[in-house]
């Protein structure tokens, strides 16, 4: 599935990257040749932005397919294609590229999910893995599969759940409310500041929101693997960086890690200011419309290209003509 070569998929993630990078008229001259709709081109256009930063918000066009068996075997054969390098054979974040990777493969085996809207220790919803499928995660090696159908993605989504049985046998919970947003004002902001303390944010943050709280040495994650807290000037939000994100987070906390939510502790206006002081901190570009990047920056960029690297032969083979072939079955073995 994946070469096994550092250096032909080096020289693969190179050539890829140098076809991605064409500025967008000459790629959408080119996909509009081989035949692709608009939405296949605006796919490809948007895994391009990816790679330059951009976050995407993909949403389903319409209702999740039932999960069923032939649901859960197309994505079982997707993931013995794409996934398995990094989460490994069993799920349980086990593949062979998975000790270069940090943060490392999610185990999937312990249903435990980070990025969720739903309350804390809860499952997440289907819709929630299926944006991290559709979206990536900025600052890791998880790439979006934007450029895969929908229905492939929620096949992903299905198989992805069978690893834990916590999906079969837990009641599901609902949505946190994210509520409107209100102004960044000035007053906003000075309540977040302050909140940032009183809430304790700085014991990992830090008093700057840098990442180098009197904490942040020595935090851990529920495997025990170390974890560090997020250079908030660094501008990298595995989520996303919008006000709506960074509410979801601090009112679900990220279950896994030292993160935890707000819920209780904090109203929704509160959560609001904090996330508005919070998005405060991110770097602003100086007047030659550059940015001084944190070592956290930089080594989030090299995740993502790590990424792309060891998913370069699944994307090149499949994604923007629609390729159709059905994909080597996988078969998960018994442990």
């Amino acid at each position: 599935v994946h070469s096994p070569g550092l250096k032909k998929f080096a020289i693969g993630f190179f050539v890829v990257a140098l076809g991605l990078s064409v500025r967008t008229l000459g790629a959408s001259a080119q996909m509009t040749a081989s035949g692709m709709d608009s939405a296949q081109m605006q796919s490809r256009q948007a895994l391009m932005s990816w790679m330059k930063g951009t976050e995407l918000e993909a949403r389903p066009s319409g209702p999740e397919p039932q999960f069923d068996d032939n649901l859960r075997l197309l994505g079982a054969a997707w993931y013995g294609e794409l996934c398995i390098a990094c989460h490994g054979p069993q799920g349980d974040g086990n593949g062979r590229w998975a000790s270069r990777l940090f943060p490392p493969p999610r185990d999937f085996t312990k249903g435990i999910y980070e990025f969720r809207s739903t309350p804390t220790g809860a499952l997440p919803t289907d819709e929630d893995i299926w944006k991290v499928v559709s979206d990536g995660l900025h600052g890791t090696a998880m790439v979006p599969w934007i450029t895969f159908s929908e229905d492939d993605r929620w096949a992903l989504v299905a198989y992805v759940e069978s690893f834990s049985p916590r999906f079969a046998h837990e009641a599901r919970r609902t949505a946190v409310n994210v509520t409107t947003p209100p102004p960044e004002t000035p007053q906003l902001l000075a309540q977040g500041q302050k909140l940032f303390g009183d809430a304790g944010c700085t014991d990992c943050h830090g008093a700057s929101g840098l990442g180098d709280g009197p904490s942040s040495s020595h935090l851990a994650d529920t495997a025990g693997r170390p974890i560090r807290p997020l250079d908030f000037s660094s501008g990298v939000f595995r989520r996303g960086a919008s006000m709506d994100d960074i509410f979801l987070t601090l009112r679900t906390g990220l279950d896994g890690t030292p993160m935890p939510s707000y819920a209780d502790s904090l109203t929704a206006d509160q959560t609001w200011a904090l996330a508005a002081y919070v998005r405060g901190l991110i770097a602003k570009p100086g007047p030659d419309r550059s940015a001084t990047f944190s070592a956290m920056a930089a080594e989030a960029r090299g995740q993502e290209r790590m990424g792309m690297m060891i998913d370069m032969p699944g994307m090149g083979r499949i994604p923007m003509c629609r390729d159709n072939r059905a994909p080597r079955r996988h078969v998960r073995r018994s442990r």
